[in-house]
């Protein structure tokens, strides 16, 4: 949990603060600032690849250690920046290299290793810090810029992931049976016999490719996360646009991640009792709806009705989208087949913030990428409903 909140200052809620201070100061159109966050998805889902058998091999440790030093450097850069290119070079690189060894791919991938009964709970908890960077950090963000300027932001980012990142990072075990211990906390008896991850067993982790499962998760979670970064990434913006002030808008905000920590709860409990594959599609047609309502947030009551069915639907994503992969595929070989999938599952998250700017700057309006937002939310529930468990060995179900 508390690196997934220091990576989270990087994402989403704390970085919606920074589009409409940078883009008035710098003079930047909002299509290249929300640039910054598609690099920074791109660059983590390309790592993932790369960095997911390291974590199924030899941990998370070191990955996390270094991410979070080179996250902390380069957001304090940013502060130097006067051009857009260092901007997407920092940010992006910097950003998706936390992303992908300290934020929600690796601990998505290393917390399945720990729990099988209870793994909707323990999701729950360890993938938090997102919406905790909503609720407290953000609000901090806001009045912090709006006050002294949006250097300031990121001075305060550098600091942050440097005192929650790496001392994290020395926590971090690859999986219960290297302290003696099954998964759920179970004591390891003298009849279990050491699995060890080979290179081959890695790469028969690619083979879930060959399902039809695995194209279907990658659809849904591509048409579900475009809206969902889109919308977070512009929340703000949007909110400012229609005359809430710097203070009111963060509030919502602040409800809306608030309200995404009782949905991790709410769907960390349901996801242990029903399908996975439910749980998503009610959770993107909840967004959709939610999304309506954000269309029609002219007063603070409507916004705040947005903001609590928003966050109570997209609160359980990431654990969600943890639980759907761990459901089907070997929990050993977790990370590789996650990281596998991510490049691909990413590409409409990174694509999400980019469009509703570029919209924006080409209508001055947000209508038009919100709309698309509601019909992709709606499309990707459809496509959970149609998801069917891979025809697989027992062995890859654990």
């Amino acid at each position: 949990m508390l690196s997934s909140t220091g990576s989270g200052t990087m994402m989403q809620f704390g970085y919606t603060t920074f589009i409409k201070p940078m883009s008035v100061s710098l003079k930047w159109s909002r299509a290249i600032i929300s640039l910054g966050m598609s690099f920074r998805i791109i660059v983590g889902g390309l790592l993932s690849v790369l960095i997911g058998p390291i974590i199924d091999r030899y941990g998370i440790g070191r990955i996390m250690f270094f991410s979070g030093l080179t996250a902390s450097l380069c957001t304090y850069l940013i502060t130097k920046v006067y051009s857009p290119w260092q901007f997407l070079v920092l940010f992006g690189i910097a950003g998706g290299f936390a992303s992908a060894g300290a934020g929600e791919f690796a601990i998505g991938s290393v917390i399945p290793k720990w729990f099988i009964k209870k793994r909707g709970k323990a999701l729950a908890f360890g993938t938090m810090g997102g919406v905790l960077v909503g609720v407290f950090i953000t609000p901090i963000m806001a009045i912090l810029m709006d006050n002294y300027g949006w250097k300031y932001g990121w001075f305060f980012i550098s600091g942050f992931t440097l005192i929650t990142i790496i001392p994290a990072s020395f926590f971090m075990k690859r999986r219960p049976e290297d302290i003696g211990l099954l998964p759920d906390g179970i004591p390891m008896d003298n009849n279990y016999q050491e699995v060890h991850v080979s290179n081959n067993e890695i790469s028969e982790g690619y083979s879930a490719m060959k399902t039809i499962v695995f194209w279907q998760l990658i659809i849904a979670f591509n048409l579900n996360g475009l809206a969902i970064t889109g919308i977070v990434v512009h929340e703000l913006s949007y909110l400012l646009d229609n005359n809430f002030s710097a203070y009111t808008a963060a509030l919502i905000v602040s409800i809306h991640a608030l309200s995404g920590i009782g949905g991790r709860f709410v769907w960390g409990y349901f996801v242990d009792r029903i399908a996975v594959k439910y749980c998503l599609a009610i959770s993107s047609f909840g967004a959709a709806l939610a999304t309506v309502i954000l269309l029609q947030a002219t007063s603070i009551p409507v916004a705040l009705l947005f903001a609590i069915i928003y966050g109570l639907n997209i609160g359980g994503e990431q654990l969600l989208n943890a639980v759907a992969w761990s459901e089907y595929f070997d929990r050993n070989i977790l990370a590789t087949i996650r990281g596998f999938s991510l490049p691909f599952q990413l590409l409409s998250r990174a694509a999400g913030p980019f469009i509703a700017g570029l919209l924006f700057s080409i209508n001055g309006s947000y209508l038009i990428p919100f709309s698309l937002f509601i019909i992709t939310l709606t499309c990707s529930s459809l496509m959970f409903l149609s998801i069917n468990k891979p025809n697989l060995d027992h062995s890859l179900r654990t």
